[in-house]
C-alpha cells in the first residue's frame, strides 16, 4: 500500500533500470506512475503506466497531466542510443529537458527530489586509459574533453535545482548492470543467459569473444544492489546533490565469471583464438531458439525481445580494467554488496523460474564464489 504523500515517477518504466525500480518503488511505500514508449508484456500492474513520446512535449505532458498531482519523487531512467556521440547528447538531454520543464510546471509545489541514471562512461569506460580514462574512477575524477550526454543532462539539473532552491537531486553511477528487461538496448545479462542456453543445447563450449578482454578486471551493478541504493540516495538528506558510485563492491576477471557461468550451464569455457561478433554468430539463430523454446516450455520470446548482441559485445571487448570505487557510498553509509559470482547464479536461476531460459541441473558445477 503507498504511504500518503510517496508519489514517484518513473521515466523509461520497462527498462532494465525502470522496471526494476519501481518493483522497489512500490514496497517502500511509493505511488507509481511509469513513463514508456511501448507496453511490454512484463510491465507491473501495480504501476500506473502512461505510454507517450519523450521527444513529443505536448503528448508527454496532455498524458501525465492527470496521473502527477501531488508528485514527491522524479525518477529519470531513460536512455536512447543513438549513431554518433553528438546525436546522443543532443537526443538524451531533450528528453531530460523536456520531462523536467512538464514536472516543474505541473508538479512545482509538491516535487521534492529528482533522481538521474548515468553510468560509469562519465568515466571513458568505452574510450580506455588513452583517452584519459583511468582506474579505480572516483566520483570527483574530473570530466574528459568528449561529448558525453551525462555531463549535459547532470548539468541540467544542478542548473534546475539551485534555480528552483525546492527540490534536491542524486546521481548513480552503475556498472554493468545485471537485471531483466525485455526490448531495452541494455540486456547484456539476459543476452549473455540466452548465449549459454543456445551453445549448450548446440553441444558448443561457452566461446569468450576477445582474448585479451579476457583477463581483464572488471566490476558488476545487480540491479537490486543498484536499486535499494537509489532508494537510500533519495530518501536520505545528507545524500542529496551528490553522486555515486554503485557496484557490487568487488571485482573479477573475466575468465573467472565466464568460467563459473559455463559450470552453471554444465559447459566448458573457451577463450576465442580470435575476435568474433556475437550478431555474426547469432544473425540466423531465431529458429534454433524456437526449438529451444518448444523442448523446455519457454516463454514465447524472439530473441530480439531478449538479447542485445552489440551491447554484450560491447562489455566484452574492453580491453583495459573496468573498476569502480564505492567507498564514498560507504562512507556516507551505504553498505550493501554481493559476490558477483553468486549475483549471476541468483540471476541465472531468476530467469530459468520466470521460464525465460531452462533449468538445467547443477551438479556438474556451480556458481559458488
Amino acid at each position: 500500500m503507498s504511504a500518503p504523500g510517496k508519489k514517484a515517477l518513473v521515466i523509461g518504466a520497462t527498462g532494465i533500470a525502470g522496471w526494476n525500480l519501481c518493483k522497489y518503488l512500490i514496497e517502500d511505500g511509493f505511488q507509481v506512475i511509469g513513463v514508456a514508449r511501448t507496453e511490454r508484456p512484463h510491465a507491473h500492474k501495480d504501476v500506473q503506466l502512461v505510454f507517450a513520446d519523450l521527444f513529443n512535449k505536448e503528448q508527454l505532458k496532455e498524458r501525465l497531466a492527470p496521473q502527477i498531482k501531488g508528485l514527491t519523487n522524479l525518477y529519470f531512467t531513460a536512455w536512447i542510443p543513438a549513431s554518433t556521440p553528438e546525436e546522443e547528447c543532443q537526443k538524451n538531454h531533450e528528453i531530460l529537458k523536456n520531462t523536467l520543464d512538464i514536472v516543474e510546471d505541473l508538479a512545482k509545489d509538491t516535487l521534492q527530489h529528482v533522481f538521474l541514471l548515468t553510468g560509469t562512461k562519465y568515466y571513458g569506460t568505452d574510450i580506455g586509459p588513452s583517452k584519459g580514462y583511468q582506474t579505480p574512477s572516483v566520483e570527483h575524477d574530473p570530466r574528459l574533453d568528449r561529448a558525453m550526454f551525462y555531463y549535459l543532462q547532470e548539468d541540467e539539473i544542478m542548473k534546475r535545482s539551485q534555480a528552483s532552491g525546492k527540490w534536491t537531486w542524486s546521481i548513480a553511477r552503475p556498472d554493468m548492470l545485471i537485471g531483466f528487461s525485455s526490448g531495452g538496448p541494455m540486456n547484456v545479462a539476459v543476452t549473455l543467459a540466452v548465449y549459454a542456453t543456445i551453445m549448450k543445447e548446440m553441444g558448443q563450449p561457452l566461446l569468450f569473444p576477445n582474448p585479451i578482454s579476457f583477463r581483464m578486471l572488471r566490476s558488476f551493478s545487480s540491479i537490486d544492489i543498484l536499486c535499494k541504493a537509489i532508494i537510500w540516495m533519495s530518501s536520505n538528506k545528507e545524500c542529496h546533490n551528490q553522486a555515486f558510485n554503485v557496484t557490487n563492491d568487488d571485482v573479477y576477471r573475466w575468465y573467472q565469471i565466464w568460467t563459473k557461468v559455463a559450470q552453471h550451464f554444465g559447459m566448458e569455457a573457451k577463450v576465442a583464438d580470435k575476435h568474433f561478433k556475437f550478431s555474426e554468430m547469432f544473425k540466423d539463430k531465431e529458429g534454433e531458439w524456437k526449438k529451444i523454446k518448444e523442448k523446455h516450455g519457454l516463454k514465447n520470446y524472439n530473441l530480439k525481445d531478449l538479447c542485445t548482441w552489440d551491447f554484450l559485445q560491447f562489455n566484452c571487448d574492453f580491453e583495459w580494467d573496468n573498476i569502480t570505487s564505492t567507498n564514498k557510498a560507504k562512507e556516507f553509509g551505504f553498505r550493501e554488496s554481493i559476490d558477483s559470482v553468486k549475483m549471476f547464479k541468483k540471476f541465472f536461476t531468476e530467469l530459468a523460474d520466470m521460464k525465460i531460459i531452462p533449468q538445467y541441473s547443477t551438479d556438474q558445477g556451480t556458481l559458488e564464489a
